[in-house]
């Protein structure tokens, strides 16, 4: 009887050969089928083909910056790519990453100035963050004037740049209700008034005591005359005029009534040359003063 029939692979045909007496079996296993890193090839028998199996690995989320990029060495996927570098933010700004634009968005603004005054300067402080309100040196201390007589008040004051209106720079007002009492002002002898802001009414004594500080005896040296030149608030008065030699000697001794606030002493030329002292005597209060002169 024909010999049996061999078993065959499903892509193999046995035929029997009469010339050798015997099957020939023919058919080659299909090629396996070039297959990626992630996936795996079977031979099927029953449909007689290969089976790949396996997939790729899922993607990876990526950031907007990042790529993907599926490495066939490794069989993963490379992601490339970097956040960009966060901004420079001032003290008062903060820096926020947007995925949607890819790019950080910078929030916040510099606090508002502050209202400063003329004299004062604002600047911007980046270590605290805030406003430092430093003094500029240029104010100055101004005072009421109320009566504008020119001196204020020192109990009652602004500061200020420039000189506001209705105020001086001089604060030695004794009394800015009065433009006729400040310092300097004349004085009316014996009212019970401090016109001038010295403390003190002043009494008759008191006007010769400051007044006759401004007699001028001239000229000095002289030769015939001299002339002696008064304030105006000795009109009218009568004075004695002495004058004595170095040794004490009263060698001229006369009186006389004020014309133009001056006096005129003539009828010197008969003197010697030589140094003299001048005595000036205020009859109605018996003050006086002296002064040294020379004869030529």
């Amino acid at each position: 009887s024909q010999p049996a029939e061999p078993d065959t692979e499903c892509y193999e045909t046995a035929t029997f050969n009469d010339t050798t007496c015997s099957w020939d079996v023919t058919g080659s296993q299909p090629a396996e089928p070039a297959t990626a890193c992630y996936e795996t090839a079977t031979f099927n028998d029953t449909t007689c083909s290969w089976d790949v199996t396996g997939s790729q690995p899922a993607e990876p989320a990526t950031a907007c910056y990042e790529t993907a990029t599926f490495n066939d060495t490794t069989c993963s996927w490379d992601v490339t790519g970097t956040q960009p570098a966060e901004p420079d933010t001032e003290c008062y700004e903060t820096a926020t990453f947007n995925d949607t634009t890819c790019s950080w968005d910078v929030t916040g603004s510099q606090p508002a100035e502050p209202a400063t005054e003329c004299y004062e300067t604002a600047t911007f402080n980046d270590t605290t963050c805030s406003w430092d309100v430093t003094d500029n040196g240029t104010q100055m201390t101004y005072y009421a004037d109320t009566d504008n007589d020119g001196f204020g008040d020192p109990d009652n004051t602004v500061v200020d740049c420039t000189l506001p209106s209705g105020y001086s720079t001089n604060n030695s007002d004794c009394d800015d209700t009065d433009n006729t009492i400040y310092p300097g002002a004349p004085e009316v002898t014996n009212d019970g008034i401090d016109q001038d802001c010295d403390g003190f009414d002043q009494t008759t004594l008191d006007r010769d005591r400051l007044e006759f500080k401004n007699i001028s005896v001239t000229p000095n040296p002289f030769e015939k005359a001299i002339n002696i030149t008064l304030p105006l608030s000795y009109q009218n008065i009568d004075f004695s005029v002495q004058i004595f030699d170095m040794n004490g000697r009263l060698v001229i001794n006369r009186q006389y009534s004020i014309i133009d606030n001056k006096i005129n002493v003539r009828g010197l030329d008969k003197l010697d040359q030589a140094p003299y002292i001048i005595k000036i005597i205020n009859r109605d209060t018996g003050f006086s003063m002296m002064k040294q002169l020379v004869k030529f």
